[in-house]
């Protein structure tokens, strides 16, 4: 069932946008399309006009020179009082990077309300008019506020777009944090970040560890984000509850890792609880919540729609990475499975385009993957849907050499924990094999550690799969 929204105004978000123009002009003007008309608490709506015709005529912006432009222009606003909220606004204001994210949530929630009105007014026309002429002038009205303006144009100027990318370029130079990563060191060396919009898809055999790779990215994605203050993560685990990925970070937190069957023993060892495991176990959640507090958002409901993820993205205008575990559990109407799939990908690739951010949706190779030489995937073995490799700007699979050839006496040192993450697509970067480390006693990946060599277990493995 799709999610009711009840609230039609989001004024944090209205606040942010008024912050952020104050503390930098050209915000201003790359939202020249907001009206006031789609601000809606008090005084803002007469805020945004003000400011959006200094910074047209590229006089300065101060919380000061806006409220006595307000108050001349408004007779029923005192000077002071706008002042003062202003001031506040500015205090508060999103950075300019995000300013264009919380324009996008004021859009929305403006369209919404204009919906409502033409419903209201739709009830009207029914009683009163034409039934024909009603229709013409109603679709007219529809297509003013689907069509009529939103926050990336149909038409840009590419010397702006060249503007914006040294922007970005410069950012990035200056703050590394800025980049977005995924916090796995041979990943984002070869890759060299990713970006917003994108999609990644994440793939992998039953029992591969996708679930593990998708919570790693996310606990290190909120760690990174509480470290910067850039952001959040939205972690949507429709395959495994919350508490299991708890279960699994606190057993890595031990060394040497503890198997998470100890845990939900609630560290008995026969009749006796073992108190020194159950110390360390409250000092673990103590600095996982100080890492996380804010950073870290989840959803563990058991279905869901792109409709409840936009809505997500709404109300969390500050999110900067989704990950979705998986995306054959979600729901859509479609013919069939593989028409499903497809509208499904289809919908990730606009909802990260939307809301400006990088989504990860994992997802399964199919059984023809087991028929390929090693058992190693390809993008022809995505399960489903040919679109899905279409619409990815990234395809990477996970491949565990031991779990198809299992660890014999012959075999090197840390065979078992020796696993492949292949960049099958990368449309902003190269393909290859990147080693990681599995822990299999708490079901958890890792980076490859710099002491061993992971050239000779590559080779290894390739002479075992040849066997």
């Amino acid at each position: 069932m799709a999610t009711v929204v009840t609230d039609l105004s989001r004024p944090e978000a209205e606040e942010y946008i008024i912050g952020a123009s104050l503390l930098d002009h050209t915000v201003a003007l790359k939202l020249d399309y907001l009206t006031g008309q789609d601000f809606t608490a008090p005084y803002r709506p007469q805020f945004w006009e003000v400011i959006k015709k200094l910074a047209r005529a590229g006089d300065p912006l101060d919380a000061f020179l806006v409220a006595q432009k307000v108050a001349d222009a408004y007779s029923d606003i005192d000077a002071d009082d706008a002042e003062n909220a202003l001031l506040g606004m500015a205090i508060r204001g999103a950075s300019p990077e995000l300013a264009l994210t919380y324009a996008n949530v004021v859009l929305e929630f403006s369209r919404r309300r204009a919906l409502v009105y033409v419903a209201q007014e739709a009830a009207k026309l029914a009683l009163s008019q034409d039934p024909e002429k009603a229709v013409d002038h109603l679709v007219q009205r529809l297509l003013k506020i689907t069509h009529g303006r939103g926050g990336t144009p149909l038409v840009r100027n590419y010397a702006d777009a060249l503007s914006d990318y040294i922007s970005e370029l410069e950012e990035v130079s200056k703050n590394p944090d800025s980049n977005l990563r995924t916090h796995y060191r041979d990943l984002d060396a070869m890759m060299g970040g990713i970006k917003p919009q994108e999609l990644i898809y994440v793939a992998g055999r039953p029992g591969m560890g996708k679930s593990a790779f998708g919570a790693g990215l996310a606990k290190r994605a909120a760690s990174h984000f509480q470290r910067s203050g850039t952001g959040k993560v939205l972690h949507i685990t429709l395959e495994m509850s919350i508490s299991d990925i708890i279960s699994r970070n606190l057993a890595a937190y031990f060394t040497p890792p503890i198997p998470t069957s100890t845990i939900r023993s609630g560290f008995r060892n026969g009749d006796e609880i073992d108190h020194t495991l159950f110390t360390k176990a409250y000092q673990f959640l103590g600095l996982e919540e100080e890492r996380t507090r804010g950073t870290y958002l989840y959803s563990d409901q058991p279905t869901l729609t792109l409709q409840d993820i936009a809505l997500m993205l709404i109300q969390n205008p500050t999110v900067r990475v989704v990950i979705i575990d998986q995306l054959t559990n979600m729901t859509i109407e479609a013919r069939d499975e593989r028409d499903g799939l497809s509208k499904l990908s289809k919908g990730l690739k606009q909802l990260a385009k939307k809301y400006g951010v990088v989504i990860f949706c994992l997802t399964q190779f199919n059984r023809d993957t087991d028929k390929r030489e090693g058992s190693r995937p390809g993008g022809s073995n995505i399960y489903g849907s040919d679109r899905m490799f279409q619409d990815a700007d990234m395809v990477l699979g996970l491949h565990r050499p031991a779990y198809y050839l299992p660890e014999d006496p012959g075999d090197i040192p840390f065979y078992q924990n020796y696993a492949e993450l292949i960049i099958i697509k990368g449309r902003n970067g190269r393909t290859g094999t990147i080693p990681l480390w599995w822990m299999p006693e708490s079901s958890q990946y890792t980076d490859w550690p710099d002491t061993t060599d992971a050239e000779e277990m590559r080779q290894f493995v390739e002479q075992k799969e040849g066997m």
